[in-house]
C-alpha cells in the first residue's frame, strides 16, 4: 500500500491584512525613511569625499557627524530613576557555637554520603583529627577542656541556668 498526497501548489502565505489608513501611513513613514537616508548619505559623501552606494559602508563616526550635520546635535539623556535607599544590615559575624555546629552538620552530611552503615567510625576520626575546628571535646571525662574552651563556657551556662532554676524554685515554695 502507498500513501499518496496531492499537492495543488496552490500554497500561498495569506497576505497581511491592513486597513487603507494603516497602508497610506505606514507608505507615508517608508517614504519619509527613504528620504532621511538619502539626506545622511548626501552628507557623508560630502563629509568624506568618497562614494557611498548604501548607508551601510559608511563607517560610524562618520555616519554620527552626518546624522548631526543634517538634524543637529540631539541630546541623549537617559531618564533618571531614583529608588529608595536600601536598609543595609550591618556584618554580624558568626559565634562559635554556630560556625561549630554548622561544621558538624556539613561532616555529619558528607561523613554519611561517603560511607553507609557503619559511619560513626569515620565521623569519630574525622572529629579527632581536628577537635578545635568542630567545637568539641575529646576529652570528655575532663569538665574543663583545654583544647576547647568553649565546651567549658557551655559547662558554665547550664550551671548557671540549674542555679537560677533553684532560685526560682526558692522563690515559689515560699
Amino acid at each position: 500500500m502507498q500513501l499518496t498526497l496531492n499537492l495543488d501548489g496552490d500554497v500561498r502565505p495569506r497576505p497581511l491584512l491592513r486597513t487603507p489608513e494603516q497602508e497610506a501611513s505606514f507608505q507615508n513613514l517608508l517614504t519619509t525613511l527613504r528620504a532621511e537616508t538619502q539626506q545622511i548619505l548626501e552628507a557623508a559623501i560630502s563629509l568624506s569625499g568618497q562614494l557611498f552606494s548604501s548607508l551601510v559602508e559608511v563607517p560610524t563616526p562618520l555616519l554620527a557627524s552626518a546624522r548631526e550635520m543634517v538634524f543637529g546635535k540631539t541630546s541623549t539623556t537617559s531618564p533618571s530613576i531614583v529608588l529608595p535607599p536600601r536598609k543595609t544590615r550591618g556584618y554580624r559575624p558568626w559565634s562559635l557555637k554556630a560556625k561549630y555546629g554548622l561544621r558538624c552538620r556539613r561532616l555529619m552530611e558528607r561523613v554519611r554520603k561517603r560511607t553507609s552503615l557503619w559511619f560513626f567510625e569515620e565521623l569519630q576520626t574525622q572529629v579527632f583529627t581536628n577537635p578545635e575546628y568542630f567545637g568539641v571535646c575529646p576529652l570528655p571525662s575532663e569538665t574543663v577542656c583545654h583544647c576547647n574552651p568553649w565546651q567549658r563556657l557551655r559547662w558554665l551556662q547550664t550551671e548557671a541556668a540549674k542555679h537560677h532554676e533553684q532560685e526560682l524554685r526558692a522563690q515559689s515554695a515560699l
